[in-house]
């Protein structure tokens, strides 16, 4: 899948899940903290080339919605259900999904546009955006859930 048609679907579903809920976009942030602009970009179709976001604000979504994180950015139409879970540092996590499925750092490297500086950010702490956990998910052959 394309990104800007993950785009699409992520801001499609954002927005579906909303409505679900009568939430507008300050709802959203009071019950996230996730700043409202950021809400209003996701589900603006002028601006579905930017919605992304950071892998704990995914994980705020699936826990306000009740729903898994493949639901939310596309991978799947299933909305299965949020298993809130202790948030573990992203690299040591990855690691034990990527051995889980037995893939490697470099098949990673090589077959997906993740690259060594994506690692350096996230090994300091940074965050992976959902569309590289999006990416990851398809590669290793997990659900984004996992990776959250």
């Amino acid at each position: 899948m394309k990104s800007r048609q993950k785009d699409i679907i992520f801001g499609r579903r954002v927005r579906q899940l909303m409505s679900e809920k009568s939430y507008a976009p300050e709802d959203v942030e009071r019950l996230t903290g996730i700043p409202r602009e950021s809400v209003e970009i996701w589900v603006s179709p002028e601006h579905v080339n930017n919605a992304d976001t950071v892998r704990s604000n995914l994980a705020a979504l699936c826990g306000v919605f009740g729903c898994s994180a493949g639901y939310i950015l596309g991978a799947s139409d299933d909305r299965g259900a949020f298993r809130p879970h202790k948030p573990e540092a992203f690299v040591p996590l990855l690691y034990t999904v990527l051995a889980r499925y037995g893939k490697t750092l470099h098949g990673m490297f090589g077959k997906t546009h993740i690259a060594d500086n994506h690692m350096r950010v996230w090994k300091t702490g940074g965050e992976p955006l959902a569309s590289d956990i999006f990416t990851l998910s398809h590669y290793i052959g997990c659900t984004p859930d996992e990776l959250i």
